[in-house]
């Protein structure tokens, strides 16, 4: 395979870089930590149970789906509205189709962290999204 690349017809504006390497040596030595793993899978359960009683007591919400960190909240309404609103509020959150909120934190995200964004969360809900 490497005989398909001619000499300057492959590179990377990153590669090898001194800084690169550096960053990506400290982010695989914070994930690859005794506990970090643990503490992830702990804020995925936090973050996935809370979403789970959001659901069970509005009708307009369906399931909750996803792994870890990586979760959605289907919705019965349109999810652009409540994107923005939650934004507004100082949550980040996206979306995964027309009715489907999706969260994506960083791995580093806190507990504290978690409980104010389902706090904002809720409140946008309560408001019908729009705000």
């Amino acid at each position: 395979m490497a005989a398909a690349f001619g000499p300057g017809s492959h590179g990377s504006t990153f590669g090898g870089n001194p800084v690169c390497c550096a960053a990506s040596k400290v982010v695989f030595e914070t994930i690859s930590a005794p506990g970090f793993l643990d503490g992830v899978l702990h804020k995925g359960k936090i973050l996935g149970d809370g979403l789970s009683e959001i659901a069970a007591h509005r009708p307009g919400e369906r399931k909750v789906r996803g792994l870890g960190l990586m979760l959605a909240l289907e919705m019965e309404v349109e999810a652009r509205p409540i994107v923005e609103r939650c934004l507004s509020l100082g949550l980040v959150a996206g979306t995964a189709g027309k009715n489907v909120l999706r969260f994506l934190p960083p791995l580093t995200v806190t507990d504290g962290e978690i409980s104010r964004g389902l706090a904002i969360l809720r409140e946008v809900l309560k408001e019908g999204g729009r705000g």
